[in-house]
C-alpha cells in the first residue's frame, strides 16, 4: 500500500508546488480542418504578446521551446534537454538558483543556467562552472547560474535553459507565419486571482489567428497545469498531439489501477484480520466472560479490543516501512517512478500516514470488537462459544470478497500477458531479427549527402550483413509525414510518407508486388518517385497504379512500384496507407542487419567506424527488438502492476484461508476423529472439508468475472490487433483458484486427519 501511495502521490502531485499552480494554464492550439479537429501542445509563439496586451485576466506568461540538443564542454559532448524560453522562466516557475543571480542569469546575452544533473555530468571533477563557455548546437553559451535540486514530480527540469534565442527561434517569437510561429513552442499563462478561466478562454478564442490554408481555422484553449500530466485525454477526448517533449505524458490508467489495487489489497488485509479475529474469538470467550462478571461493561471491552487493533497496526507500520524500502527498487523498475521513502518525512505526508494507520486499525478492529464485547458471560463460561452462525456467515462473505479480488486481478494480469505476448510476437510482415539502428545522420546531418558512402563503410565490417538509410526504424515509424486525402467515395483517410533508401525493402525481406524498386542511379527517383503499399492502392482505388501520376505533400511525381503490406508502426494501430520516397535530406538512421554471434565485439567495431565520422559525439544506437518492446511500455507496466497486485492479494487471502482452514479443522477435530474411526480415508476427509471452501471460491469467480471482463474489454480497445483468447481466461482463473484453495485447505486437512483420533475423543 505504501508503494502504491508513493506512486499515486508522485503522479497526482506533478507541479502542484509551483507558485500559483491552480491559476496556471497551458495554451493549446485548436486546429479545425474540413475533416477533423485537432488539439496541439504547441501554440503560436507570437500569440503571447497579443494575449498579454488584450486579455486583462492574464497576469503573466512564459514560452518554452523544449527539445534535446547537443552540448559540448571541452572534449565531452552529450545530447541533453536544452530549452529556449522567455527571460522570466525562473521567476514564473518558482525555480531557485544555487548559484547566480535569479533576476540576471537569463537576461545576460548568451547566459545559460544548468541543472544539478548537468553540473555532475559536464563538470565531474568539481570545477567551478560559473562563467565557463559551453558549445551549443546553435551557438556558444556562458554558464550564469546553477539550478537548485528540483522535485522529481515536475515537467520543468531540463539540463540547460537559456533565453538567448537563435535566429530561427527568435523569429518564431514574433512571426505569425504558420510553419514557423507555432512549431515546437509551448505557452503557459498565469491568470489573476480574481479571473474566471472560462471567460478568459472565450476572450482567447476570439483572437484572430492567420492561417495559410483558408479551409483551416485556428483558435486556442486553456488546459490547467494541474491536469496536464494525467487528464489530457479526459479533458480533450479528440486527443492532444504535437512534437517536442510532450509535457504531460502520464498514464492515468496506471494511476487509477494502482490506486484501486492498493485499496483492494488493503481491504483484503483488513478482512483477513476480521476473519481471523472472529474465527478465533472462542479462545477469548472465557476472558470476556470473566471481565464481564467482575464488572467490565460492553463499551469498555469494545474500546480495549479496538485499542489492541490500532496498536497492532501502529506496530506494523515500522515493519511496513522497512519492507517498502527493501522492495522499493524493484517496484520503481515496474512502475518507472523514482520517489523514495524520504517522501514520508515531509510533514503533511507523515501526518497523513499516521492518520491512515490509525484509521486502518479502527476499521479492522471495529467488528471483532463489537462481536467480542457482546458475548454473554454465561454462554462464554459454559461452552466457550463466542460466535454463532451469524459470525460464520459473515466470514464466508468476507472470504468470497477476498478471493473475488484475487480472481479479478489474476484475470486482468492474464489477459494483459496474453495480449502483450501476442503483439510482441506477431509477424510484422518483415524480418526484424538482429536489426540495429545507428542515429548517425541525426547527430551529423551533413553525412546525409554521402549516405551511400556511410553505408558502405559499415558494410565493410564482417558482422554487418546488410545496411540501409531511412528516417526511422521499420516497425516504429519514428518519423513520418502525413496528409489527409480523399478516397473514391469522397471520404478522407490518412496516408503516411516515409523516407527510405533503395536497399530498405531487400534488407527487411519485403517484396514488391508491382513495378520496380528505387535506384540510386536514377536521378528522378530522389525527387519524384513514390512506392505505395497495398493498403494505399486499395484505399485510393487506383487500378494498375505503376506509372500513374501521384502527389502527396510536397512530392509530385509518379508511382514506380507497389510493395506488400507490413507494419511501419506499433500494433495499437491498423495498417496505414503508406507512401515511400527516397529523400536523403530526411534520413536519420543507418539500419544494420547483424550476424548472430558476439554482439559485444561487433558493437566495438561499429563504434570505431562511428568515431571515424563523428569523433566528438557518443555512439547512439538502438536494437529494433528493444525498441518494439519500449513501444508497449505503458501496457507492459499495466500488466506488471496487476501481476504484483494479484501476487500480494493472493498471498494475503491464502494466509487468511490457511487460518480459517486451521480453525475449521480444530473446530471439527472430534468429527474428523470419529470419521477416521469408522474408516474414512485422509482423501475423503480432505474433500469433505475442502468442498465448502471450493464452493465459496467458485462463487468468488462468478462475482469477479464480469468486472474483470468489462475492464479488459476497455483496455483492449487500445489494440487494433487482439489475441483470440476464447474462454481460456475464465477456465484458467476458475481452475487455478480452486486448485490453490484445495492445496491450502488440503495441507491443514492432512495435518488434522493425520492426528490420532484417540487424542480427539479421549474426553468423550
Amino acid at each position: 500500500m505504501l508503494l502504491t501511495w508513493l506512486y499515486v502521490a508522485h503522479e497526482t502531485g506533478f507541479d502542484a508546488f509551483r507558485p500559483g499552480a491552480e491559476r496556471t494554464y497551458r495554451v493549446l492550439r485548436q486546429l479545425t480542418t474540413p475533416y477533423k479537429m485537432d488539439f496541439q501542445i504547441e501554440a503560436h509563439a507570437a500569440l503571447t504578446p497579443e494575449m498579454i496586451g488584450s486579455i486583462a485576466e492574464i497576469e503573466s506568461a512564459n514560452r518554452i521551446r523544449p527539445g534535446h540538443r547537443w552540448v559540448r564542454y571541452r572534449q565531452f559532448a552529450q545530447r541533453r534537454a536544452f530549452w529556449y524560453t522567455d527571460p522570466n522562466y525562473l521567476a514564473f516557475w518558482g525555480i531557485r538558483l544555487k548559484r547566480g543571480d535569479l533576476h540576471k542569469a537569463l537576461n545576460q546575452p548568451g547566459g545559460v543556467v544548468i541543472s544539478q544533473e548537468a553540473l555532475a555530468e559536464f563538470f565531474p571533477t568539481g570545477e567551478d562552472p560559473m562563467g565557463k563557455v559551453l558549445e551549443g548546437q546553435w551557438g556558444d553559451y556562458i554558464v550564469t547560474g546553477i539550478i537548485e535540486e528540483q522535485p522529481r514530480n515536475t515537467h520543468f527540469n531540463p539540463h540547460f535553459v537559456t533565453a538567448t534565442l537563435p535566429a530561427g527561434v527568435r523569429d518564431a517569437w514574433s512571426n505569425w507565419e504558420l510553419r514557423t510561429s507555432f512549431r515546437w513552442v509551448q505557452t503557459f499563462v498565469r491568470l489573476r486571482k480574481d479571473a474566471d478561466p472560462e471567460r478568459t478562454e472565450q476572450k482567447l478564442r476570439a483572437l484572430a489567428v492567420p492561417e495559410e490554408n483558408p479551409e483551416n481555422t485556428t483558435s486556442h484553449r486553456l488546459q490547467s497545469l494541474l491536469r496536464t500530466r494525467l487528464y489530457g485525454r479526459e479533458d480533450f477526448p479528440e486527443g492532444i498531439s504535437g512534437p517536442g517533449t510532450g509535457i504531460g505524458a502520464g498514464d492515468l490508467k496506471a494511476v487509477r489501477s494502482l490506486a484501486s489495487i492498493g485499496m483492494l489489497v488493503l481491504f483484503v488485509a483488513c478482512i483477513n484480520f476480521v476473519n481471523l479475529s472472529t474465527a478465533r474469538a472462542a479462545l477469548r470467550a472465557k476472558e470476556v466472560g470473566m471481565r464481564k462478571v467482575v464488572g467490565a461493561g460492553q463499551r469498555q471491552l469494545a474500546f480495549q479490543f479496538l485499542l489492541e487493533s490500532v496498536l497492532l497496526t501502529v506496530l506494523a507500520l515500522p515493519l511496513s516501512l522497512i519492507l517498502t524500502g527493501m522492495t522499493g527498487p524493484y517496484w520503481q523498475h515496474i512502475v518507472g517512478q523514482t520517489d523514495t521513502l524520504a517522501a514520508f518525512l515531509e510533514p503533511h505526508m507523515a501526518v497523513v500516514l499516521v492518520a491512515a494507520t490509525v484509521l486502518v486499525g479502527l476499521f479492522s478492529g471495529v467488528y471483532p470488537a463489537f462481536l467480542l464485547s457482546r458475548v454473554s458471560p454465561i454462554a462464554a463460561l459454559h461452552s466457550q462459544t463466542a460466535t454463532g452462525s451469524g459470525g460464520s456467515s459473515l466470514r464466508r462473505v468476507f472470504m468470497i470478497f477476498q478471493f473475488a479480488v484475487s480472481v479479478f486481478l489474476v484475470y486482468v494480469a492474464l489477459v494483459a500477458f496474453v495480449q502483450l505476448d501476442y503483439v510482441l510476437k506477431k509477424d510484422l510482415g518483415f524480418n526484424e531479427e538482429n536489426i540495429l539502428a545507428l542515429r548517425i545522420f541525426d547527430v551529423d546531418g551533413s553525412l546525409r549527402n554521402t549516405y551511400n558512402e556511410v553505408k558502405q563503410r559499415f558494410l565493410e565490417h564482417p558482422d554487418v550483413l546488410a545496411a540501409t538509410a531511412s528516417a526511422s526504424l521499420p516497425g516504429e515509424g519514428w518519423t513520418s509525414r502525413k496528409e489527409m486525402v480523399l478516397d473514391p467515395s469522397g471520404a478522407f483517410f490518412e496516408i503516411r510518407q516515409y523516407a527510405i533508401d533503395e536497399d530498405q525493402f531487400d534488407m527487411i525481406g519485403v517484396n514488391l508486388v508491382a513495378g520496380r524498386n528505387f535506384s540510386a542511379d536514377i536521378k528522378s527517383d530522389f525527387e519524384s518517385a513514390t512506392i505505395l503499399n497495398e493498403t494505399a492502392v486499395e484505399k485510393l482505388g487506383i487500378e494498375n497504379p505503376v506509372g500513374k501520376p501521384f502527389k502527396l505533400l510536397d512530392n509530385e511525381g509518379w508511382i514506380i512500384g507497389v510493395v506488400e503490406d507490413f507494419h511501419m508502426r506499433r500494433l495499437t494501430e491498423r495498417l496505414h496507407a503508406n507512401a515511400f520516397v527516397m529523400r536523403p535530406r530526411s534520413f536519420r538512421v543507418v539500419n544494420l542487419r547483424l550476424a548472430a554471434g558476439n554482439i559485444s565485439e561487433t558493437m566495438q567495431g561499429l563504434e570505431e567506424i562511428w568515431k571515424a565520422y563523428i569523433p566528438v559525439r557518443p555512439f547512439m544506437y538502438a536494437f529494433l527488438d528493444d525498441r518494439l518492446e519500449v513501444n508497449y511500455g505503458k501496457y507492459l507496466r499495466f500488466q506488471r502492476i496487476f501481476s504484483v497486485g494479484f501476487g500480494v492479494s493472493f498471498l494475503i487471502a491464502s494466509i487468511g484461508l490457511l487460518g480459517l482452514a486451521a480453525h475449521t479443522c480444530e473446530r471439527r477435530r472430534k468429527e474428523i476423529g470419529i470419521r477416521k474411526v469408522f474408516g474414512a480415508s485422509i482423501g475423503k476427509i480432505a474433500i469433505l472439508l475442502g468442498a465448502e471452501f471450493t464452493k465459496l471460491v467458485l462463487i468468488a469467480n462468478l462475482i469477479a468475472w464480469p468486472f474483470a471482463y468489462v475492464l479488459m474489454q476497455d483496455w483492449l480497445q487500445d489494440f487494433a490487433y487482439r489475441a483470440n483468447m476464447g474462454p481460456f481466461p475464465f477456465l484458467f482463473t476458475a481452475l487455478g483458484s480452486v486448485f490453490a484453495t484445495l492445496m491450502v485447505v488440503g495441507f491443514q486437512c492432512f495435518r488434522a486427519s493425520n492426528a490420532n483420533p484417540i487424542e480427539a475423543l479421549r474426553h468423550e
